[in-house]
């Protein structure tokens, strides 16, 4: 993998005139993504629970979901799913907030069929769908294990999607997605370790972490591309992607990375984990590479380089 910023997805002139609506645009995932549509001039809006946009500078439009998602989709024919209220502890603190995110893709779903969508586009979960893998990177082909609450909702919206398909004229696409970090990450909505680790080392504040798990990070302009490759490759039926740099890093990695980039020695306590946190989890994004002409590209230390540049305001070599 190397560290230049992921190559540029073609626009077809038939992707140039499919309107694209991005559900859940005000989140992390979707103001990225969102942008990189603007960059490329894909047709698209944003859509929100809100009455107004969150940037309302923004020179994307944007459309309410309240009180009717079918109106706020309207004439798209991709849509873009990422409109989530859960994190996995939020999840396994309250089961019943999970239900929520089934109902709307429920009503989603229903929408897409009613207006006619062609594609909908579903973010999954690749760090906690898989369980237990031992020390094996995922693949596509390896039966869910979920292992906490938020798991289990993703998986049974996949399957949601899944059965939309088989019944109705309505293609889906499922993006397992590791764990993106970078970009405009922040401790609001308990984003990611990544954000927590450069907000305590930039602030030389002591990081305590919850066991020493591997995981596999990636950057999200990797996974914004992502997006973009699936949008334009529609597929015949249900597809699924993990989508994942493939290299498993300890926190102690990141604590490692982050303090060779900042010029400062940090202080570590590793703690228990918590019982929903998988010792190790990797995924392999073979297919997706093989079918959608995607890849990782930007490195783990480069990805931290930027992002500590951003978070800190401070340019490091």
């Amino acid at each position: 993998m190397d560290t230049e910023a992921n190559a540029e997805p073609k626009l077809s002139q038939e992707s140039l005139v499919a309107p694209v609506a991005v559900v859940g645009a005000n989140g992390y995932l979707g103001r990225h993504l969102s942008n990189l549509l603007l960059e490329h001039g894909l047709p698209s809006w944003r859509v929100g629970r809100q009455s107004q946009p969150q940037h309302a500078s923004s020179p994307q439009p944007y459309r309410s979901s309240v009180p009717s998602i079918a109106e706020a989709i309207r004439g798209a024919k991709t849509v873009v799913h990422l409109a989530t209220s859960t994190t996995p502890a939020i999840a396994d603190a309250d089961p019943n907030l999970e239900l929520e995110n089934i109902r709307l893709t429920v009503a989603l779903i229903d929408a897409c069929v009613s207006e006619r969508v062609s594609h909908l586009i579903f973010a999954s979960s690749g760090g906690t769908i898989y369980g237990d893998t031992g020390s094996s990177p995922a693949t596509e082909t390896l039966t869910p294990n979920p292992s906490c609450v938020y798991a289990v909702g993703k998986l049974a919206i996949e399957n949601l999607l899944r059965l939309a398909t088989e019944r109705t004229s309505l293609k889906t696409t499922v993006l397992r997605i590791s764990n993106p970090y970078g970009g405009s990450q922040t401790l609001k909505f308990a984003q990611g370790v990544v954000s927590y680790l450069a907000n305590q080392a930039v602030a030389r504040k002591p990081i305590h972490l919850l066991g020493n798990t591997v995981r596999d990070y990636v950057h999200v302009d990797d996974v914004s591309v992502a997006f973009v490759a699936s949008i334009l490759n529609a597929p015949k039926g249900h597809e699924i992607y993990n989508i994942s740099s493939g290299i498993g890093s300890t926190l102690t990695d990141l604590c490692s990375k982050i303090s060779e980039i900042l010029g400062v020695s940090l202080e570590v306590c590793v703690g228990e984990r918590r019982p929903f946190d998988l010792e190790y989890n990797v995924l392999e994004s073979y297919k997706a590479q093989a079918l959608l002409g995607w890849k990782p590209r930007i490195a783990l230390a480069e990805g931290l380089r930027r992002y500590l540049s951003t978070f800190s305001g401070v340019s490091f070599p």
